[in-house]
């Protein structure tokens, strides 16, 4: 601030030039500009974008259940809840910049005994998150927009993520600790997330070097697999390659593609199609393509 001005002037000046610069629509509310937006195609889909940055509570593994922990803060929080939950389009596509699926260290696969966990000892309902930079840091609110997109009887809301540099496909469960066991750890939305282009991957953070390429390799197959075995409810996971992702939306389904090119150096490197996964309307389940 010293040197360079107030926080809140230069957040000013940036927005202001990115409304100035970049080939999007602003937008206002309260006399003041916001990026979150929604966007409509016809009656089949409605694409909702928050911004999940600028008005988040600094993050706290203390503070993952507290109800007053915000990603979004409050205003933000009611467009959001209110955009998915009045829709009419068929389907209701969540841009969302962060991954909301729980990446968690449960505290126990009995559900009744993570219930015990939580109410006696206090232990995060959703398990002990590993990353609370995402939805995890934030679980009370997420748990809160999840329970309302159910009861609003939504079947056909998917979210688009990014951030983590990766690729993920994922259920998002009502009930985290229940989920598989009973109606209360039912799927209430899917998620996919696309991996980066150019930034490192999870494979390029650890193999700094051509000695580290096989063990980096082992290190992270073992991971995917104890990633799905503790998080049940994530499908697929990635953390190698880099690419991006083609989402279709018809009538019946909404379905990703992920596309990986070998060498993001070469501009003669070839894409191929890695794998999919699709929702079917009317059941957010997952189902690989």
């Amino acid at each position: 601030p010293r040197t360079q001005g107030s926080w809140t002037a230069r957040k000013h000046a940036s927005t202001q030039a990115y409304f100035e610069w970049m080939p999007v629509r602003p937008t206002s509310l309260a006399g003041g500009q916001h990026l979150y937006r929604r966007f409509r195609f016809g009656t089949l889909t409605e694409l909702i974008i928050p911004d999940l940055r600028s008005y988040r509570d600094k993050q706290s593994s203390a503070r993952v259940d507290d109800p007053t922990q915000s990603i979004t803060g409050a205003e933000q929080y009611t467009w959001l809840e209110t955009s998915v939950t009045t829709s009419s389009t068929r389907w209701q596509v969540i841009g969302s910049e962060v991954m909301m699926v729980p990446l968690t260290i449960p505290e126990s696969t009995d559900p009744r005994l993570a219930d015990w966990l939580h109410e006696k000892i206090g232990l995060p309902q959703d398990g002990i998150p590993v990353n609370n930079d995402q939805w995890d840091g934030y679980a009370a609110e997420r748990r809160k927009l999840l329970s309302a997109i159910d009861a609003a009887g939504k079947k056909n809301v998917v979210l688009v993520a990014g951030d983590i540099h990766s690729s993920w496909a994922s259920e998002l469960p009502l009930n985290v600790s229940h989920y598989g066991s009973d109606r209360s750890g039912r799927t209430v939305a899917c998620e996919f997330t696309v991996p980066s282009i150019t930034a490192a991957s999870p494979h390029d953070t650890i193999a700094v070097n051509r000695a580290l390429e096989a063990p980096t390799t082992a290190l992270l197959s073992a991971g995917r697999e104890a990633i799905r075995l503790t998080n049940p409810w994530i499908k697929d996971v990635e953390l190698t390659s880099h690419g991006f992702g083609v989402m279709t939306v018809t009538a019946a389904r909404a379905e990703m593609e992920w596309f990986y090119v070998d060498d993001v150096l070469d501009p003669r490197s070839a894409t191929r199609r890695a794998f999919g996964w699709h929702t079917r309307a009317g059941d957010p389940k997952l189902r690989r393509t």
